[in-house]
């Protein structure tokens, strides 16, 4: 039987054919697309956290930047040329803005310009221009708005003295009060005032025609019981003791409290010795009885302090007293300043505690002599300060040795700070801050 030979497996080595090329490339691409765009996605949101983050990194420059400074150097930073400005710099502290300004907002238009003084605006508006930062150009403009925190005459809406480098080394610190800053001094003088004018309405009862005549007649009285003694007639009734009347005008000036106290006046009297390191503080009240012979004053010695080294500053925590009412009195308190050290000068803070009562108070500010070397500063205003200068040398006039008594100025102490980061724009500063790119809020306290 024969066998028929083997027959070999016919093998396909073609390879793939160009239609299935097609479809597998059509099918890698339908999977690939959305892998691609996830990817795409991903890599534009990361360049984008990347520069919201240099935007966020440079707003938070610009904010501490605003924040460590006092405004006076704000302002100054912002009139200078860009070269010596320093609230940014790049990592090698180098300068990288092209131009700072300070702006206005004109509300007609809408648009920012720069400064104008004769435009009387809050907040304060500042721009910083083409701040270079991760590879990318920005605009900012920054506002610092005080308004936010006027609140009926407290903080912004305040008026304050320039208070400056407030410290226990070379500043001297005093209360009008004496050691308190309640009324407990000026009460104390008004009672002692009023039990000596008890005793001096007794005396002047006791030297009153009245009297003296009751005195006669009880003599006389006297005299008749004891003849009545002796045999005679019977006396006559004893004399009665005339009442003492505090209604008679005579009394008022010492009986009334209302009139004593507005008899009293009170002075503070503050002397820096020779060394420009202690201070002596006393507060005098002065009743202003017409007799010589009634004690008219009370004294108090408040305090002698020697502070660590020379005297620059003297602060005054003044609170009105019940005495010192301009409203038709002409007794105002007296602040008495002595600068025993003529190579010293020294500034004097008188610093109005109290709003009530609503009489406005009055001060008299009194130096020696123009030696003293004193410059007074105060929140009062002119009305409520009044200026004397005694023995003065001849040919000296006031003006030439006071200047600026007053110096009040209302001072923003609070600001709401808002940073807006803009991409950076070329024009003028109407041209830009159109598209917000990022915004950092705060507060800044001066």
């Amino acid at each position: 039987m024969k066998h028929k030979p083997f027959a070999s497996k016919n093998l396909n080595n073609r390879g793939f054919s160009l239609v299935e090329l097609i479809i597998s490339i059509a099918i890698l691409a339908i999977v690939m697309i959305p892998l691609m765009s996830n990817f795409i996605r991903s890599v534009q949101m990361n360049q984008k956290a990347e520069e919201m983050q240099v935007q966020s990194n440079t707003a938070a420059d610009v904010l501490e930047g605003f924040k460590t400074l006092k405004m006076n150097e704000i302002l100054e930073q912002f009139q200078g040329p860009a070269g010596d400005f320093d609230i940014i710099t790049d990592e090698s502290e180098d300068q990288c803005v092209g131009e700072v300004m300070r702006l206005s907002y004109k509300e007609e238009t809408g648009t920012y310009i720069p400064y104008d003084a004769s435009i009387l605006q809050e907040p304060y508006y500042f721009a910083i221009h083409d701040i270079e930062a991760g590879g990318s150009t920005y605009d900012t403009l920054i506002t610092m708005d005080p308004t936010t925190y006027a609140t009926s005459g407290i903080l912004n809406d305040y008026p304050m003295p320039e208070v400056i480098n407030l410290d226990e080394k070379a500043n001297g610190l005093l209360l009008s009060m004496g050691q308190s800053d309640t009324d407990t001094l000026d009460q104390e003088a008004l009672i002692t005032f009023i039990s000596r004018g008890q005793a001096y309405a007794q005396r002047l009862y006791l030297q009153s025609m009245e009297y003296l005549t009751y005195l006669d007649e009880l003599d006389q009285w006297k005299d008749e019981c004891e003849e009545a003694e002796m045999g005679g007639p019977p006396p006559s009734e004893e004399p009665s003791t005339p009442p003492f009347d505090a209604s008679v005008e005579a009394y008022e000036e010492y009986l009334d409290s209302a009139v004593i106290t507005s008899l009293m006046n009170k002075t503070m009297s503050i002397r820096l010795n020779a060394a420009a390191d202690t201070i002596t503080y006393q507060i005098i009240y002065e009743c202003a009885w017409t007799p010589s012979d009634v004690d008219k004053t009370v004294q108090f010695s408040v305090s002698e302090i020697k502070y660590l080294n020379q005297i620059e500053n003297i602060y005054l925590f003044y609170t009105p007293s019940i005495f010192g009412y301009s409203d038709g009195i002409t007794n105002p308190d007296i602040v008495k300043i002595t600068n025993d050290n003529n190579l010293n000068p020294v500034k004097l803070f008188i610093i109005k505690q109290k709003k009530e009562p609503p009489i406005t108070a009055a001060l008299t500010v009194s130096r020696n002599s123009e030696l003293d070397h004193v410059m007074t500063y105060t929140n009062l205003t002119a009305s409520e300060v009044l200026v004397e200068i005694r023995d003065v040398i001849a040919g000296v006039e006031e003006q030439d040795i006071i200047t600026d008594i007053i110096k009040k100025e209302k001072q923003d102490r609070i600001y709401q700070i808002t940073v807006n980061i803009y991409e950076a724009v070329n024009g003028g500063t109407q041209d830009k801050y159109k598209n917000t790119l990022y915004t950092l809020e705060s507060t800044k306290e001066e």
